[in-house]
């Protein structure tokens, strides 16, 4: 569950020349695409994590968002349990930037009592896999200050905060985002963060 008192900021990341990942995951979990129900699972994750209010609001978005448009279910990215459950999910999608079509890495997400397993790593890992897959391009994310730890995932795997970037309706609201970061990350992995940033 993140922390919703940590002030709600904008911040855009952008990952150029992306680079094949090697997802690992502990034994038993596995990598796997959309199957038909996942939406409640998804949804489950989400009211988890707070971005919805029920499971209903959860799988109805999903349903609009993704289904209604889905081209290819390798967009949709599960991590399963051993019994096939999906524990961790994300979303190779699409969106807009100054009016143009563009890559986006969407609702990184983990469920409740598998955090710190490296699923939701192991997922973004995926996802940029698939991107390459798709024909690579610049990939684009919207997160906020809350989800410190995983700016810090994205980080690692290529993304950068960008000061300028633009993603849907979402305003950029970088200065004062790392402001904030400043006090949550650790000094030695925020100056990484600082000295990766982009115009």
């Amino acid at each position: 569950m993140v922390d919703k008192t940590i002030p709600y900021k904008n911040i855009i990341m952008v990952a150029d020349n992306l680079t094949e990942q090697k997802p690992t995951l502990p034994e038993g979990f596995y990598l796997d695409t959309y199957r038909e129900g996942d939406e409640y699972d998804w949804a489950e994750m989400e009211v988890y994590a707070g971005d919805f209010s029920t499971v209903e609001r959860g799988v109805g978005y999903f349903k609009s968002a993704y289904l209604l448009f889905l081209d290819s279910p390798e967009r949709l990215i599960a991590v399963r349990n051993p019994e096939g459950k999906a524990v961790a999910y994300c979303t190779a999608w699409r969106s807009f930037s100054k009016d143009k079509v563009c890559n986006t890495l969407q609702f990184l997400v983990t469920a409740e009592g598998y955090e710190g397993m490296g699923l939701a790593r192991a997922a973004a890992m995926e996802t940029i896999n698939r991107y390459i897959k798709l024909g690579g391009g610049r990939v684009y994310l919207h997160t906020q200050p809350w989800s410190y730890k995983a700016i810090w995932l994205y980080h690692q795997i290529g993304f950068r905060i960008s000061r300028s970037a633009e993603l849907q309706t979402f305003g950029n609201d970088c200065d004062e985002a790392l402001e904030i970061l400043k006090t949550l990350i650790p000094e030695d992995k925020m100056k990484q963060i600082l000295d990766g940033v982009v115009d």
